[in-house]
């Protein structure tokens, strides 16, 4: 199972995680992640989420 996050960050207070559905197989998250615009997020594997092995959004962040 793959979760769809998205990475938000704000100008002063840092930045979030935001899980915005979970799929079965990478490819179907893929595709909502094209199908909804998403350009500041991933799919990860659920358990990762979870565990927190994967990088946050504030490692994402453009500034």
């Amino acid at each position: 199972m793959f979760a769809l996050v998205l990475f938000i960050c704000y100008l002063d207070a840092g930045c979030e995680d935001i899980v915005v559905d979970v799929y079965n197989t990478e490819p179907q998250c893929v595709a909502s992640m094209d199908a909804q615009r998403i350009r500041h997020g991933g799919c990860f594997p659920v358990e990762d989420f979870i565990d927190g092995f994967w990088r946050p959004a504030q490692e994402y962040a453009d500034m």
